[in-house]
Parts: structure tokens; C-alpha cells; sequence
């Protein structure tokens, strides 16, 4: 029986590594290192690490098909298939940020498949659209999840460090610098700003201009009831509902009168308004307080999906 393979350092240092590692090898052979980490990293990974895990291998996938899918020789039935998978995947990302099991299955030959969820489980291959590609998409993968969990201000080792401190120094991650994009020309400096990230740019922009135009829309109709005598402060803010599904925020305020407000997109992403509150909390009592938010992977690759 072998004995079990014993890591001093955690499973983001790890990938981090490994990532770097992956980085200076051969394609065949990166692909399949790549494999054997994600499989050994997974279990011992955190429940939020899995759920970062199941992210990644969204991206990756929905990048490699939507690419191949507005590639000139992709017919129509193929886009809207591509488009509704697309849709699917993103779904397993909600299940497994709701909390559900996740899994991931060697499927031998076929490639890894990741499972989100026991009853009524979403799974999904880690298989791209050219079959020839199996190993890059698991290097992507691989690097997309240490830059998930790293990302997330925790520590990854440097190869240099690594190399000279038996894997127990540990760097800062980094991530390229990307440019702020302010998308609304002649707004009032409100400290509000939007940054895209790498991928899908010219999407990430437009998310990011819708992003700002409904904040800035809520904002708007808050303060035009606060200035009507409607109080609202931090605890009404931080106890809002949403209703209709999640188009209309609903706002609580003094002496039982409420405020409703359409907010479609935020609505989808929560945790987003929750980012938000603070700096909403300000804008009410017209102070200015800078934030930069980044716009939510979901609506990006869902604007990716509709251009099919």
C-alpha cells in the first residue's frame, strides 16, 4: 500500500506552484501533470475552494465553445446548442455556490467530469470542443482555479522561493493590472467605477456600462425619496428584499414607508449589492467614497451567449 503524499502547505500554495511548474513544460505533458493535480489538489480542498474549482471549469469551457461556435464554419444549429450549454454551465455555478456536494470524477480515458449537486446533480465533462485540446483545457483549468483561490488575498509560493525554502516561503499572488473603465463619459464623480478583467473585453465593458447605469439608477430614485423626507440608513439598506423575482428592489423605510426600485441586474447577483451597501449607504448622505467592482463572470458570458 503506498504511503499517502503529505503537503506542508495549502492547496492554493500548491496549485500556485504547480501552476508555474505547468507553465515551463511540455504541452502533452502539462496536460497530463494537470490532471493528476486537480484531481489530488481537489480532495483536499475547501468547500469554497470547490466551488472556485466549478468556476474555472465553467470559464474555461465557455470560452473554448463560444470561440468555436462564432468561428465562420459553426452553422446556426450549432450556435444555439453552444448558447444553451453555455446557459446550463453557469447554472451549475449557481447550484454550487447555493451549497450542494461537489464532486470530481475520473472518467479515465474520457477525460474528468465535475458533479454539482446529489439529487437532481448538474454534471458536466472537462471536455472541449476538439478533442485534441483535452490537455490544455485542464492546464486552463488548473491555472484558472490557483488564480480563483489566490486571488482571494491568500498567499502562493514563488517558484524561486519554492525551490529555495522547500515549498514553505510564500509570495503574494498578482494578477495583471487591468485599466479602470469608466463607461458613462461626463457622469458626476461619484467614486463609482467598473474594471473588466482579461477575457471577452469589449463584453466585460458593456456589462460593466450597464452595471453603472442601474447602481447609479437606484441610487437616484433613493435619494430622490430621502430628499422627499423618506429616511433610509445602513439597517434598512442592509435589510431590503427583493421582489417580482428579483427585478425590484424594495427598501424599507421610517414610520413603514417603503421604497421600490427597478433593479434587474442587480437583483441576479446579490452578493454584488451587498458590496455595494456601504457605498450606496454614503452616496444617501452625499458623501463620496471610491469603489471599483468587477462585473460578475455570469454576465459577461451570458452577453457572450446572446451575441451567438
Amino acid at each position: 500500500m503506498p504511503t499517502p503524499r503529505v503537503y506542508p502547505f495549502s492547496t492554493a500554495a500548491r496549485l500556485a506552484l504547480v501552476a508555474v511548474l505547468l507553465s515551463l513544460s511540455a504541452p502533452v505533458c502539462a496536460g497530463e501533470s494537470a490532471r493528476a493535480v486537480l484531481i489530488s489538489s481537489f480532495r483536499d480542498a475547501s468547500s469554497g475552494d470547490r466551488v472556485a474549482l466549478v468556476e474555472a471549469a465553467v470559464e474555461a469551457l465557455s470560452d473554448r465553445f463560444l470561440a468555436a461556435a462564432g468561428a465562420g464554419q459553426a452553422d446556426a444549429s450549432w450556435r444555439r446548442a453552444t448558447r444553451d450549454f453555455v446557459v446550463d454551465l453557469w447554472r451549475a455555478v449557481d447550484a454550487a455556490r447555493a451549497g450542494v456536494p461537489i464532486a470530481l470524477v475520473d472518467d479515465g480515458v474520457e477525460g474528468l467530469r465535475v458533479v454539482v449537486g446529489s439529487v437532481d446533480a448538474r454534471q458536466f465533462a472537462l471536455s472541449p470542443p476538439r478533442p485534441a485540446e483535452i490537455a490544455a483545457l485542464e492546464t486552463d483549468v488548473l491555472r484558472r482555479w490557483c488564480e480563483h483561490i489566490t486571488c482571494a488575498g491568500r498567499a502562493a509560493p514563488t517558484l524561486a522561493a519554492a525551490a529555495a525554502a522547500g515549498l514553505e516561503a510564500a509570495a503574494p499572488a498578482t494578477r495583471t493590472p487591468a485599466s479602470t473603465f469608466e463607461p458613462v463619459p461626463g457622469a458626476v464623480s461619484d467614486g463609482l467605477a467598473c474594471r473588466p478583467g482579461g477575457r471577452h473585453r469589449r463584453l466585460q465593458a458593456t456589462a460593466c456600462a450597464a452595471l453603472l447605469a442601474e447602481i447609479r439608477a437606484v441610487v437616484a430614485a433613493l435619494d430622490a425619496q430621502v430628499q422627499a423626507g423618506i429616511e433610509v440608513d445602513r439597517d434598512a439598506l442592509a435589510n431590503a428584499v427583493w421582489r417580482d423575482g428579483g427585478r425590484r428592489l424594495v427598501v424599507g423605510g421610517r414610520h413603514g414607508r417603503s421604497i421600490a426600485v427597478d433593479a434587474p441586474l442587480l437583483g441576479r447577483f446579490p452578493h454584488l449589492f451587498g458590496t455595494l451597501l456601504p457605498w450606496i449607504a454614503e452616496r444617501l448622505t452625499g458623501k463620496v467614497q471610491p469603489l471599483t467592482i468587477e462585473p460578475p463572470a455570469r454576465l459577461v458570458y451570458a452577453g457572450a451567449a446572446a451575441a451567438l
